[in-house]
């Protein structure tokens, strides 16, 4: 097989509460993944990119990565609470309509899971929409860490709950 010319730059951010995996294509931030033990991000999301997009990933910068890193920086120093870099989304259509949802939550709002799939009109896939959340791949911009059990409790984060806590607290702190 061919080796595509299609590529991801990958690069690598280290953030106050935990390092991430950024990566861009085609002018748009297509991951910000949280880097696991080994030093790579999650599989699962590789993956589709590979499947869905056609491309291979390699270890670079790109200009785009400046921005996505200074606008991090001001989230975790409380300075800043949306972000407009450009990103994309890829993955199923329902996927798609988990995600922009999560996109539309608001600076520290916190709901359940059952709670968004109820605003989804899909109040019976609530462990569909977990799913969804779950593969979301553009961490902290797309807020899944904003979705927490039906009590409040904090539930599976890819970050971990560590992390996860920690990105609530910022959000939840008056600046």
């Amino acid at each position: 097989m061919e080796k595509s010319t299609r590529i991801i730059k990958v690069k690598r951010y280290v953030s106050p509460v935990a390092d991430m995996l950024i990566g861009i294509y085609d002018g748009k931030v297509c991951f910000c993944d949280w880097a696991r033990p080994d030093g790579g991000g999650n599989p699962a999301v590789a993956s589709r990119l590979r499947r869905h997009l056609g491309v291979d990933m390699e270890w670079g910068h790109d200009p785009l990565h400046d921005m996505v890193e200074a606008q991090f920086d001001e989230y975790f120093a409380g300075r800043r609470k949306e972000f407009d870099f450009p990103y994309m989304l890829v993955g199923t259509e329902f996927q798609l309509m988990v995600w922009r949802s999560l996109a539309e939550l608001a600076w520290g709002e916190r709901i359940s899971y059952s709670e968004l799939a109820t605003r989804l009109g899909k109040p019976k896939a609530v462990r569909a929409v977990a799913n969804a959340v779950g593969a979301n791949p553009i961490s902290i911009a797309v807020p899944c860490h904003r979705i927490v059990g039906v009590d409040g409790s904090l539930t599976g984060y890819a970050g971990g709950l560590a992390v996860k806590s920690r990105l609530l607290a910022i959000e939840s702190e008056e600046r």
